[in-house]
């Protein structure tokens, strides 16, 4: 936020591809493990067992690649990988799901988008080029900028330089890695629960809050709570009943007492200059221009123009529809969706600012990538062609 205030001298934003190109081409942990993903497609090809992968519905294709000695030899290549990075959630927070090494069917999704994909990890290449662009943008603006002042300026690009990354690995290690330790956590006390007839299954525990948990743990034997567990459960199962209904409600991003959420933003949230609160969880405004006589304006994540067939992806289990030289629209993403980023023209999605998940891999994958539009998924449809300029922030609906 101090840099965006700093360089606005020389016109540029934090939208202006020249000073986005000042944080691009660096490297993190969720790219380390996505390259693992993609050697694990690659030798999934040289075994031969791609077309198992890619053609057995997901929930088979392990009990699948048993039956075959090269299925067998590529499911202990899959496992020696879950070892150490399996310890993974699907999606972050929701620890009612099975992490990667629990159910490792859930990784099939993204191996298969990089066997779509073929060909080499060209993120290597792609990021060697970026930080080239990088050296260049950083080298064109120290030029203008008065010798007394570079050292400021300096430090606060290198700094700068540290946020995409820093973001990255916080949400795989907080968020994915450490919950599906808590997952297996929570699971071993519902297994020692279940072992004495408090609940009747140890994922019950999940429907428990710590408080009637750390009531009972250190005598289960003594406790009956499945008038709890099973209560709940059956209210949670009539609410997954009601999914595609409690989907089409819209939630506002902010609850506030301002007219509108441009006047809540613009008074309250912008003048807090919190970062994570304007870079990451609600995002800057979009900026509409009526000359650009746009259907959907949104905040340039990463700067790019691009043209293609829209996929309304809304959650990771549709993933596997994204097709190679689609444009992927949805409401966000996490670390869980970055292998299909490979596939993809552009993206674009109704949350997120330009530090969110969604700008910062766009930005490191070279993609055109416009966030915070608010109406993308409600208003694109899968199979329109649409056209996404994002360094303008607009995006053109092209089939209507």
């Amino acid at each position: 936020l101090l840099l965006e205030d700093m360089v606005k001298p020389y016109g540029l934003t934090s939208e202006s591809p020249e000073f986005q190109n000042m944080f691009r081409g660096f490297d993190n942990k969720v790219f380390q493990v996505d390259k693992k993903l993609w050697e694990l497609g690659t030798m999934a090809t040289d075994k031969g067992v791609d077309s198992v992968i890619m053609n057995t519905p997901i929930e088979e294709v392990i009990s699948e690649l048993e039956k075959s000695e090269a299925g067998k030899g590529w499911l202990k290549d899959l496992y020696n990988f879950l070892e150490v990075d399996g310890w993974r959630m699907v999606r972050m927070m929701d620890l009612n799901e099975p992490y990667w090494l629990e159910e490792p069917s859930t990784v099939i999704s993204p191996i298969r988008a990089f066997i779509k994909k073929g060909g080499d990890y060209d993120l290597d290449e792609v990021r060697e080029n970026l930080a080239k662009e990088r050296e260049k943008a950083i080298a064109d603006l120290l030029k203008q900028v008065p010798e007394a002042e570079k050292p400021s300026f300096e430090a606060l690009i290198n700094l700068g330089g540290k946020a995409g990354s820093y973001s990255e690995e916080h949400d795989l290690y907080c968020e994915l890695y450490m919950h599906a330790v808590l997952r297996r956590s929570f699971l071993g006390m519902g297994k020692r629960l279940t072992e004495a007839g408090t609940i009747d299954k140890p994922d019950d525990i999940l429907f428990l809050n710590p408080d009637e948990v750390e009531m009972v743990l250190m005598g289960p034997e003594f406790h009956k709570l499945q008038y709890i567990a099973n209560r709940r459960q059956t209210r949670w199962e009539n609410l997954n009943e009601n999914w595609v209904e409690a989907q089409s409600v819209t939630h506002p991003p902010v609850y506030t007492t301002r007219a509108n959420i441009e006047e809540a933003v613009g008074m309250d949230l912008l003048p807090s200059e919190d970062p994570i609160i304007i870079k990451i969880v609600v995002g800057e405004l979009p900026r509409v221009r009526e000359e650009l006589k746009a259907d959907i304006y949104g905040v340039c994540g990463a700067p790019g123009v691009a043209e293609g067939t829209a996929r309304v992806i809304m959650t990771y289990n549709e993933l596997d529809q994204v097709q190679n030289g689609e444009i992927l629209v949805c409401p966000g993403t996490n670390p869980a969706w970055t292998p299909v980023f490979g596939l993809v023209k552009a993206v674009v999605s109704d949350r997120g600012g330009t530090l969110s998940h969604t700008a910062i891999v766009g930005r490191e994958y070279g993609l055109p990538t416009l966030v915070n539009t608010f109406t993308g998924t409600s208003t694109i449809k899968t199979g329109q062609r649409i056209r996404v300029d994002a360094t303008e922030g607009a995006l053109y609906i092209l089939d209507k």
